[in-house]
């Protein structure tokens, strides 16, 4: 044992969160905390584990990690899994402390019916609604990074969100649907990498019935590029057929 070394000062480990509900924030790439190390956000449930309905309601909302951890609530989602949460993040690049999270709509003209997502400034309670849900927003704060939760649900269904009325027929690479980059201060749109461009992107065998779609996207730190895993099988109740690879944009 002569190189073993003990730990002078142990790391303090705390629960946060009290009571009957649950509380979690979602995927490890997104960080709880906001720039100054106060608040940390999460998820708060009235359950541990529960088949997700697009009626499973959860709050949003932050601990005081300077005011004895208390938790305040901010808004309630219905557009949410177990995996990812609500892709509930902070706006760091804004002024103020302001937040996102995706949530459920009733406007059925939007690119994704009935999902979009919610902006919220927490030191004045004020939210705005954009039209469409994120996936990831850039260090910078100026546009997030988009996708159809419908699509993920059934091709990867832990990462999407359930709906009433799923749609009847989900095209395998559509050339009009893809990864969407949304203003975050205008709301504005545009598709920006189609499932019909990565099918034909380098083009393999496997791709040619199967259906598409994309995870982990991430936004480089000067927020000039990002990266995707582009997946696609035949088979998408079996992940082990699930196939990908790493692409990287401009």
């Amino acid at each position: 044992m002569k190189n073993t070394k003990i730990l002078k000062d142990p790391c303090p480990c705390r629960r946060l969160g009290s009571g009957a509900s649950h509380h979690f924030f979602g995927y490890y790439n997104k960080t709880v905390w906001d720039r100054t190390g106060r608040y940390l956000l999460a998820n708060q449930v009235p359950v541990m584990d529960a088949p997700l309905t697009p009626e499973l309601v959860s709050e949003v909302g932050f601990f005081d990690l300077h005011d004895n951890d208390r938790y305040h609530s901010l808004d309630q989602t219905t557009a949410w899994n177990w995996q990812m949460g609500c892709q509930f993040q902070w706006l760091d690049g804004a002024t103020q402390r302001q937040v996102i999270y995706n949530s459920r709509t009733t406007d059925k003209n939007s690119v994704y019916p009935g999902f979009g997502s919610t902006v919220c400034n927490i030191e004045t309670c004020q939210k705005r609604a954009l039209p469409l849900p994120v996936y990831v927003v850039s260090p910078d704060s100026r546009f997030g990074l988009c996708v159809d939760y419908s699509r993920l649900y059934i091709t990867h269904e832990t990462i999407g969100y359930p709906e009433n009325e799923p749609p009847a027929v989900m095209p395998n690479a559509p050339a009009d649907d893809g990864i969407h980059y949304l203003d975050i201060a205008s709301g504005e749109s545009r598709l920006v990498v189609s499932y019909a461009g990565l099918r034909n992107f380098h083009p393999v065998k496997s791709m040619d019935k199967a259906i598409h779609w994309v995870s982990h996207i991430e936004i480089n730190p000067t927020s000039s590029r990002f990266l995707l895993l582009h997946r696609w099988t035949e088979r998408v109740k079996d992940e082990t057929c699930f196939l990908h690879r790493l692409i990287t944009v401009n």
